[in-house]
């Protein structure tokens, strides 16, 4: 089975959108990896994150995506919840599991 990809609101959905119009090659492989095995680390490029149970992606030009894996039920989920360039800050937190609100979360 696999992995359904979707954000956790409208704002990431919708840098996600330019994101695939901007870089459409790197998005495509990056949503192929995502749906197919979104557990398998690329060198450089996709790996789990230290500090927070999520995993980032690199894209070209400092645009990264972060994202969480859910494994509920019968679905198989990938929910970005940042998309967009590196944030100043440093690695965005990721919602926390009670937070998201599955009716309200965006499909690729």
């Amino acid at each position: 089975m696999k992995f359904i990809v979707c954000t956790i609101n409208k704002r990431v959905y919708d840098n996600l959108l330019e994101l695939k119009e901007d870089y459409s090659t790197a998005f495509n492989e990056m949503f192929d990896h995502l749906t197919n095995q979104p557990y398998e680390s690329i060198p450089r490029k996709y790996f789990k994150l230290v500090q927070y149970r999520a995993w980032e992606y690199k894209l070209p030009a400092f645009h990264r995506i972060y994202c969480k894996i859910y494994l509920a039920d019968r679905e198989k989920r990938v929910v970005i919840y940042h998309a967009g360039c590196h944030p100043n800050e440093g690695v965005p937190q990721p919602p926390g599991d009670e937070s998201i609100e599955w009716t309200h979360v965006y499909f690729l």
